[in-house]
């Protein structure tokens, strides 16, 4: 289906509103009139560091009218009449203002936490008045209309719900990340294997701890999270651990938005340490390694797949110079994802790889990065479409 893209979209028919539409492009300063004419909207273009995107048709909304949504399967307004339509009255284009309200290439707060994005289908969009550009005062973001009843957008199309509260204290918490110190980390880690070992359950650590941790020295540097990897068949039982435990977080678990059937993994907060654990699985007959990961900050779910000769080419049991025994991701993959990256942290960590003497040549000639789908989780539809819902419930928004 052909999209609406607000950047290809044309200006605004009225001469004087497309004048001072030309300067705000050109990046020219506006007086005051001028800033009154381009329009009394000023809608976000980034959501905490996700970039909205052109062709993409995004609204504000509560998360009462989320649910009911949800409910009854599409998007729908407040009765049966809202429908937006233009009409000519001596002489001059009028618009009912109906329909459900949305916005092109961008979104403004004030009308809702929740966040739901749509590819703009021209199926089921069409530009409010004047080509879209009536409200918004940037005119690459544009005023667009959805049917509230005879043809609504079904809540399937949605590729992105966005809790903008949850997104806001994630980035207080990430707002600087690297803040913990190579104690703090360790110091979370063993708490966490001592309840895996009494579980029974094994996780593999990942990333540039995993060298430090092997040498039984301090990494002289600050960390931002813990990152662990299983073994797919393992996550529920770790659910359950982490629950029994106290340490889950629902809202950061993929679980929760993804509804394609795949468990992407599930990060939480322990003693102020963000902890990680996302799922692989391997093909030993393809020779083919599958890895998970979440994002709960964007919500994005990924899957990275990879030619891997065996097992033990991703992951390991290694002998640290403590003398205990630690499960992690193969220094020789770790190495590889170093590398890749190449950040100064990266490269100094990737030294301190080659410094255990545990790399294997042959590992590290034959592995390989991976190839990286990205997969944006939609909202669960599993009520009847046409159960009914009382209009109060049901606020025009935006």
């Amino acid at each position: 289906m052909e999209l609406y893209n607000a950047n290809e979209m044309p200006l605004s028919n009225d001469e004087l509103k497309r004048t001072v539409q030309e300067k705000i492009l050109k990046g020219e300063q506006l007086n005051i009139s001028e800033k009154r004419i381009a329009g009394r909207d000023h809608p976000k273009k980034n959501l905490f560091g996700y970039q909205l995107k052109p062709d993409h048709c995004y609204r504000a909304i509560s998360k009462e009218l989320l649910e009911i949504y949800k409910k009854t399967g599409y998007i729908y307004g407040t009765d049966e009449d809202d429908e937006y339509q233009e009409y000519i009255e001596n002489g001059q284009l009028h618009n009912n203002n109906r329909g459900v309200d949305w916005y092109l290439g961008g979104v403004t707060l004030r009308y809702g936490y929740i966040v739901i994005e749509c590819p703009a289908y021209k199926e089921y969009f069409t530009p409010a008045s004047d080509n879209g550009n009536s409200l918004a005062f940037d005119p690459t973001i544009r005023h667009m209309k959805s049917s509230g009843f005879k043809n609504p957008i079904p809540t399937n199309l949605i590729t992105n719900v966005f809790d903008t509260k949850l997104m806001k204290e994630q980035q207080n918490e990430n707002s600087n990340r690297d803040n913990k110190t190579f104690e703090q980390v360790k110091e979370v880690y063993k708490k966490v294997q001592n309840i895996l070992d009494e579980n029974g359950l094994k996780v593999y650590l990942s990333g540039g701890t995993v060298p430090y941790i092997l040498q039984n020295e301090d990494s002289g540097r600050l960390h931002d999270d813990i990152d662990t990897i299983c073994e797919k068949e393992d996550m529920d039982s770790l659910r359950e651990v982490f629950k029994k435990e106290g340490f889950y977080k629902e809202e950061w678990d993929s679980k929760t938005y993804a509804t394609d059937g795949v468990d992407y993994g599930f990060e939480t907060m322990i003693d102020g340490v963000p902890y990680g654990i996302y799922p692989f699985s391997y093909n030993k007959g393809a020779k083919k390694m599958t890895q998970y990961s979440f994002d709960p900050y964007t919500k994005e779910c990924k899957q990275k797949t990879m030619p891997m000769e065996e097992l033990s080419d991703y992951v390991m049991t290694y002998r640290g110079l403590d003398g205990k025994t630690y499960d992690t991701m193969s220094l020789e993959y770790i190495k590889l994802s170093k590398d890749n990256a190449g950040r100064e942290k990266d490269i100094i960590d990737s030294k301190k790889i080659e410094e255990t003497k545990l790399l294997r040549n042959d590992v590290m000639n034959r592995i390989s990065m991976f190839n990286e789908i990205k997969n944006q989780p939609q909202i669960n539809n599993d009520m009847n479409v046409n159960e009914h819902y009382e209009e109060e419930h049901m606020g025009r928004s935006r």
